[in-house]
């Protein structure tokens, strides 16, 4: 039997769920594209949790009438999902029920960096929420979540071989990032901006985690001298420079980022522990390489101090 190409299989599935007269069966048609398209042991694993987690039942749900509990449509790992029959009707409840789902997790101490989806299975919107605002607040109510769409992606009929290719090998490496993460991401700026820029949840996550941290520590000496030599030297570099907190925090992320991403070229697609995690902070791990000088005290060495660099672990 001849095996169908990635551009076919997405051909048929988009053909089928155009078809489809309920959100179940557009589900279901969804699953088949999965097993299609993603193979081997540890995609036949992740599809399995992801069936699993069909109407994953969330608690600690705060609504105007009392504490109450839903059920998301999907939730596996650190991925909830709101299927909709036609996103373009009732988008804005899909965004409710993320919502609520978001702020169940939240108040029952589930705190990952959930990815947010809502899809009718054609249309597909990823949303991130603000972290920053969530974590000034305790117990959540859906009303506190601020969701920001920071990534979409639509599969239309395509009669254009090139054309369908493109969708089909979009949609591909689309899923697998935001479900799967099996295939290396090709380094491009879209997919660099996409996994870390000022719209992915990773830089949401982590501004609200150092701007925690700074909002307890703002006041030592260790973050008053660095925010201050920092402010400092901008000044002197640019003339003027209208300093801020969250200037020196989104920077600080940017640093954190650079010497991550730098060191991943250097040493290759290997998990790190947290001993060189903080070797890489710090310059060490470098230095290891016979690179001098990458890592200085800089002004964001302060995020590989001893306190602070365990506060900043997940």
């Amino acid at each position: 039997m001849t095996t169908k190409t990635r551009a076919e299989l997405v051909a048929d599935y988009v053909h089928d769920v155009c078809r489809a007269q309920t959100e179940q069966a557009r589900k279901e048609r969804l699953i088949v594209l999965l097993k299609d398209l993603f193979k081997g042991a540890e995609a036949a694993q992740i599809i399995s949790d992801f069936v699993s987690g069909s109407e994953h039942r969330i608690t600690n749900i705060e609504r105007p009438t009392g504490k109450g509990s839903g059920a998301a449509d999907t939730q596996y790992h650190s991925t909830i999902i709101e299927f909709e029959k036609d996103l373009r009707k009732t988008g804005e409840h899909a965004k409710l029920q993320l919502c609520e789902y978001l702020t169940g997790n939240w108040n029952s101490r589930v705190r990952l960096e959930f990815t947010l989806i809502a899809t009718d299975c054609l249309v597909w919107e990823i949303y991130a929420p603000d972290f920053n605002s969530l974590t000034r607040l305790g117990v959540l109510k859906p009303s506190d979540v601020r969701l920001e769409k920071c990534e979409a992606i639509t599969l239309t009929p395509c009669s254009d071989a090139d054309k369908a290719r493109e969708m089909a090998d979009n949609f591909y490496f689309f899923l697998d990032r935001h479900l799967f993460r099996l295939e290396p991401i090709p380094a491009t700026l879209d997919a660099v901006r996409n996994m870390f820029g000022h719209d992915s949840s990773v830089y949401r996550a982590a501004i609200a985690c150092l701007n925690d941290l700074y909002s307890k520590e703002k006041d030592s000496s260790t973050m008053q001298v660095a925010y201050s030599e920092w402010h400092k030297f901008l000044s002197i570099a640019y003339g003027k420079f209208d300093a801020s907190e969250d200037v020196f925090l989104t920077q600080s992320y940017l640093s954190i980022l650079s010497k991550l991403l730098a060191y991943s070229v250097l040493a290759g697609n290997v998990k790190l522990e947290k001993a060189e995690i903080n070797d890489i902070l710090t310059g060490t791990a470098f230095r290891k390489h016979n690179i001098q000088n990458f890592c200085d005290d800089d002004f964001f060495r302060w995020t590989a101090d001893t306190t602070h660099y365990d506060a900043l672990l997940p």
